[in-house]
């Protein structure tokens, strides 16, 4: 395990102990995991979130409508790691696994038929990075949804 891992694991112990109430914790967890290198990777994206971003020129644009939705829901996730006790190597499976978001257009987050007809983003091509509660969308993330349009839609 890395450094960051053990160090995300620790705090994650200490939040566990915490006399506060379930909400508080998951509240404290976000920004905990938050904090560590990339966290909702981008691993799909939407048939409609791809023809949104075509719309803007395939650049991030301020209220263009398109999201990073999570596959599984954050709460249930943070709470069953609450509940229930995880060694480190588990504890980072499960939160790792379930971490994973794919662009989604704000409506479809809403009704979760994100789900639907998903086209993979390989998150070894090192695209979309989380930058705060956003991504990075430089050249590289330009041309990948332009390609990627051009071969799907």
């Amino acid at each position: 395990m890395n450094e960051e891992i053990k160090r995300i694991y620790h705090d994650f112990m200490k939040i566990k102990e915490m006399k506060s109430d379930k909400k508080t914790k998951i509240k404290l967890m976000t920004q905990l995991l938050g904090s560590q290198s990339n966290p909702w990777r981008v691993v799909g994206i939407t048939h409609e979130a791809l023809k949104a971003f075509k719309t803007h020129d395939f650049k991030k644009v301020s209220r263009m409508g398109v999201v990073r939705a999570h596959l599984v829901d954050r709460s249930l996730c943070y709470s069953e790691l609450l509940e229930k006790d995880f060694k480190i190597e588990e504890f980072w499976n499960k939160y790792y696994f379930e971490d994973r978001t794919v662009f989604a257009t704000s409506k479809e987050n809403m009704s979760k038929k994100q789900m639907e007809n998903i086209i993979k983003i390989d998150t070894d091509l090192g695209l979309f990075i989380s930058a705060g509660v956003g991504w990075k969308h430089n050249k590289a993330e330009k041309e990948f949804l332009e390609i990627l349009y051009r071969k799907t839609l």
